[in-house]
C-alpha cells in the first residue's frame, strides 16, 4: 500500500483536478485516491503523517533551529495529501 500512497502523492503534484479535490475542506483522502485508481488506507495515511513529522523533527534538530510544530505547518502547505488528511481527521463534528 505504501507504494500506492507514493504514486498518489506524486500524481497530486501534477494533476490540477486532484489538487483541487485535496484542497477542499471536506476532502476524503481515501475516497479521492480510490476515485483516481489508488488503493490506500487510513493506516497508510497515519503512518505517512507520523513519518513526516519525525522527518521534520529530525531535520530541525540536526540544523538546530526552529519550532517543529511551526515547520510542520509550513510543510503541510507543500504537501497536499498530508494537509488534506490532517484536515479530514481534525474537522469539527457537525451537530
Amino acid at each position: 500500500m505504501a507504494n500506492q500512497l507514493g504514486q498518489f502523492i506524486r500524481k497530486s503534484k501534477s494533476d490540477a483536478s486532484l489538487k483541487a479535490q485535496l484542497k477542499s475542506n471536506c476532502a476524503d483522502v481515501v475516497a479521492i485516491a480510490k476515485a483516481h485508481g489508488f488503493v490506500i488506507t487510513e493506516e497508510d495515511l497515519n503512518d505517512f503523517e507520523e513519518s513526516s513529522k519525525a522527518f521534520i523533527d529530525r531535520t530541525i534538530k540536526s540544523i538546530g533551529m526552529g519550532d517543529p510544530e511551526e515547520t510542520m505547518k509550513r510543510y503541510q502547505v507543500y504537501n497536499l495529501v498530508l494537509s488534506a488528511w490532517i484536515r479530514q481527521k481534525t474537522k469539527p463534528i457537525q451537530l
